[in-house]
């Protein structure tokens, strides 16, 4: 989805950059903002240079983690920062977003968005697929930008969009040190996201496979982190079904059926089991 897409002259090629100094402190950040990477507990802020800035976010999107990372956006209005700039917003290992998290989002953002999307030539917001990912699609539309903006769900369509000569680089960098940041929870958020993708279908050998590692290894990797294979493909199954009853009108059947419970009994056990609630009252509970 592209929402306005004025011609824009290529930039220059520019050097490379000197590592991503890493902090934990916003104030150190806000203070000092070019070169420097802030690290959030599900996400990363980075500005490599004065016209180029981006995240990577993973996890749940709670509110905490949200106005977190609004707070620390106020950096943009640091004298150093471009007039005019680029922003890169990776979000592919998001596990999930709440409607209604999303919606204090939009509600916060609509008061903010003139100084916030001030001097945005181009922004890319990467999201993950399935409903999470349509969410997230939705959000900053709804915010009011009338700034250029890619929706894509892959890194090189985004970088091509953002079109800055350092993105690339600058996006490695903070990648690798949003991974030194998440540790053991890199392979978990990615299994979820690659089950989330199929899960009427999805298996431990084609999900090893999708994630570049053998079926023992994968097998190896979970028990280690004390979960397993069912036990992960159960969870995403139903916060996958939770999500499609609050926030759809699919029917009850349907949405068995497309998170891979079968049947809509069988789906109620399931989650009666895990939210001490049937589907038909997880409906009317989240809607009421």
């Amino acid at each position: 989805m592209v929402i306005s897409s004025p011609s824009l002259t290529r930039r220059p090629h520019v050097p490379p950059f000197a590592p991503l100094i890493v902090t934990h402190d916003p104030e150190e950040f806000a203070a000092a903002p070019i070169g420097r990477c802030i690290v959030g507990s599900t996400f990363v802020t980075w500005c490599v240079a004065p016209d180029l800035q981006g995240s990577i976010v993973w996890g749940v999107l709670d509110d905490r983690s949200i106005r977190d990372m609004m707070a620390i956006g106020e950096f943009i209005r640091h004298p150093q920062i471009a007039s005019r700039r680029r922003a890169l917003a990776d979000c592919r290992d998001v596990e999930r977003a709440d409607a209604d998290v999303l919606l204090g989002f939009a509600a916060i953002a609509r008061e903010r968005v003139t100084g916030w999307a001030a001097g945005l030539e181009r922004q890319a917001v990467i999201i993950p697929a399935g409903f999470g990912g349509m969410l997230l699609a939705g959000a900053l539309p709804s915010v009011g930008v009338d700034h250029p903006l890619r929706i894509a769900h892959d890194l090189d369509t985004a970088l091509a969009f953002v079109d800055h000569p350092a993105a690339a680089a600058a996006h490695a960098a903070a990648a690798t040190i949003a991974a030194a940041a998440r540790g053991a929870s890199v392979l978990l958020s990615r299994l979820r996201i690659q089950l989330g993708r199929d899960l009427s279908t999805a298996t431990i050998d084609t999900s090893a496979a999708a994630l570049g590692m053998s079926t023992r290894t994968l097998q190896r990797e979970l028990h280690r982190l004390d979960t397993s294979f069912s036990n992960e493909l159960r969870r995403v199954r139903i916060e996958t079904a939770e999500a499609l009853l609050a926030h759809t009108d699919l029917k009850i059947d349907a949405i068995a059926t497309q998170v891979g419970f079968g049947t809509a009994s069988r789906m109620s056990a399931s989650l009666r089991r895990a939210l001490n609630v049937t589907a038909r009252e997880l409906r009317a509970e989240r809607r009421g």
